[in-house]
């Protein structure tokens, strides 16, 4: 349809071409809503990769761009446009979007999507406890779309004729992924920012998250999807229950997300539902569909961390690096991770060039950088490289920078 945007994009981003992806949105992306958002989230990416002002900036300004072309197709008297109205019974919101039109009800979801994404960056970007509260309402207003998005597909998907309401796969998947991600975040913040979180109305379920991101993709049986996925869940299956040609829009992205949960989250933050079985079925069918998608081949590189085996990690984030060269940030990912297991395999020579790079080209974190290459050579024990050791270590806390309010 044409408020899709192109599917040559998703390929595109699939197999992290993203400036063919950049190219091909930006042309639509002061008109088309879904290129908007799609232009958007590449935008979004790249700033949380870089971190750099200009890059956040752009960020937050093309997601206004689209917050505007979404709010422009929404009902005028939409259910959602004052605050009285969003703390209504469900009932009402539900009727309120039977009786709006297919892409009134997508303005909706884009709306809420983007919102979701400014507040976050604005959190991370803006320090002030007043741009904290109040993103944190915007995050709220987000939420409770979501929530009355999936309402209104729970109590649909069970009408004789779904078809009336227009509830296509693109619709239900970007309401997946909504919910999905909100549960999922919010699942495993600090304690200190989830009670500002759950003062302005948001709750948090993990395991909703995952079974709403799951089924998505047909692993599992689907709460939000109409779609016949079976009722034993993905333990006995190794492909999905949805194909690609039944899946919608933001399918890969839910995938992404579980992967990143199974297989990155899970060694950052103690959680739990860790699954590496999935994971595995997950990145084995989307590694059969985007064999040189860099994402996809980092995430087998930390599967194959996950599992001890170390030196097949590193050819994984090596393919990574060489398949495309669009996008240095990606590349920055893969020499963090390849640093990491230089350091399992005692090989501190290989592990200061991959901080070096780092701490060259990324902005993320030079003080990380900076001082791990003074462990590695610390550990390298080589007398000649002592003074220089003490020079990068003293010139580590010059280096750190506030996120969220925290060095």
């Amino acid at each position: 349809p044409v408020m899709f945007c192109d599917s040559k994009a998703l390929a595109s981003f699939s197999l992290a071409r993203m400036n063919d992806a950049e190219d091909l949105l930006i042309i639509k992306s002061k008109t088309s809503m879904y290129h908007s958002l799609g232009y958007s989230y590449i935008i979004y990416l790249k700033s949380l990769m870089t971190f750099e002002p200009a890059d956040i900036e752009k960020a937050i300004s093309a997601l206004k761009v689209t917050v505007q072309i979404a709010s422009s197709l929404r009902k005028s008297d939409t259910i959602f446009g004052s605050l009285s109205n969003l703390v209504r019974g469900g009932a009402a919101n539900v009727n309120a979007l039977r009786s709006m039109s297919r892409i009134q009800r997508h303005a909706e979801l884009v709306y809420a999507e983007a919102y979701l994404l400014k507040a976050v960056l604005c959190i991370f970007y803006d320090n002030a406890l007043v741009s904290f509260i109040r993103e944190g309402f915007h995050i709220r207003n987000s939420y409770v779309i979501f929530r009355n998005l999936a309402k209104f597909i729970e109590c649909v998907k069970d009408d004789e004729d779904i078809t009336n309401f227009e509830v296509d796969s693109h619709f239900s998947s970007g309401v997946s992924l909504g919910i999905g991600i909100f549960h999922l975040i919010l699942s495993i913040l600090p304690p200190g920012i989830l009670k500002i979180i759950h003062f302005v109305g948001v709750t948090n379920d993990r395991s909703l998250a995952l079974r709403t991101l799951e089924s998505c993709g047909g692993w599992n049986y689907d709460p939000l999807n109409h779609a016949k996925c079976s009722s034993d869940g993905h333990k006995n299956h190794n492909n999905p229950e949805i194909d690609k040609e039944n899946e919608g829009l933001r399918r890969p992205f839910c995938d992404l997300a579980l992967l990143a949960y199974h297989l990155v989250i899970s060694s950052l933050v103690p959680v739990a539902d860790v699954d590496l079985s999935l994971a595995s079925k997950i990145l084995n069918y989307n590694l059969q569909r985007y064999p040189n998608g860099v994402l996809f081949l980092y995430f087998s590189g930390r599967l194959n961390q996950s599992e001890s085996y170390i030196a097949e990690a590193i050819v994984q984030y090596k393919s990574a690096i060489n398949i495309q060269k669009q996008w240095k940030q990606l590349h920055h990912i893969c020499y963090w991770e390849m640093a990491l297991n230089y350091q399992c395999l005692m090989d501190f020579e290989n592990a200061y060039e991959c901080f070096k790079t780092l701490c060259k080209e990324s902005m993320w974190s030079k003080c990380v950088y900076l001082y791990q290459q003074a462990v590695c050579l610390y550990t390298l024990g080589r007398p000649e490289d002592m003074d220089r050791v003490i020079r990068m270590m003293k010139k580590v806390p010059k280096l750190t920078q506030r996120i969220a309010g925290k060095s």
